[in-house]
């Protein structure tokens, strides 16, 4: 509540929030665990939480407990859309944008933001289109950004998809091992 409060009180036109998921382990077998996913720590049971963060303040907004053995995209769907309300509730004049990584990219979530009228920004998985990845991989001029950094732009849209979208593709140099 606090952080709605204040987010309200410093009247910005603009709330960015970022998604992402956390794996917190345990040595003991705690209600709602489960051995899952784990680089760091192979069999461990864990929770595996999802953040909604406060880009421009830091603060966690709120979070979703799961238990470890759970794919990203569960229950986020619905989490995100619980977020954008309680923000838009308490902050109905700012724009609202929304940051996530692959693991969340579906076609549900895409589409609940564009109804809601949220911005986003979500990374896209190449697996799932390889006509998008051809493009890149073909791809001649690129315009450079930073030290090892370029990117181009294009309007693009899977065949299924009602709409086309801006993507940014970024590419890093990665120095040869």
């Amino acid at each position: 509540a606090q952080v709605l409060e204040r987010l309200q009180a410093s009247g910005v036109t603009r709330i960015t929030l970022d998604f992402d998921g956390s794996v917190l382990s345990t040595t003991r077998r705690a209600e709602g665990t489960a051995v899952g996913f784990n680089k760091a720590k192979k069999g461990r049971r864990s929770y595996y939480l999802l953040f909604c963060t406060v880009a421009q303040t830091g603060q966690v907004l709120d979070l979703l407990h799961r238990p470890g053995n759970v794919h990203d995209s569960r229950g986020a769907r619905q989490f995100i859309l619980e977020c954008v309300d309680l923000v838009r509730q308490h902050c109905p004049g700012a724009i609202l944008e929304v940051r996530m990584d692959s693991a969340f990219f579906s076609d549900t979530i895409v589409d609940a933001l564009e109804a809601k009228g949220v911005e986003f920004t979500i990374s896209v998985p190449f697996q799932r289109f390889p006509l998008l990845k051809e493009q890149v991989e073909s791809r001649k001029r690129w315009k450079r950004c930073g030290k090892g950094l370029s990117f181009f732009e294009l309007d693009w849209k899977p065949k299924k998809w009602s709409r086309r979208y801006r993507f940014f593709v970024i590419r890093k140099e990665v120095p040869e091992q």
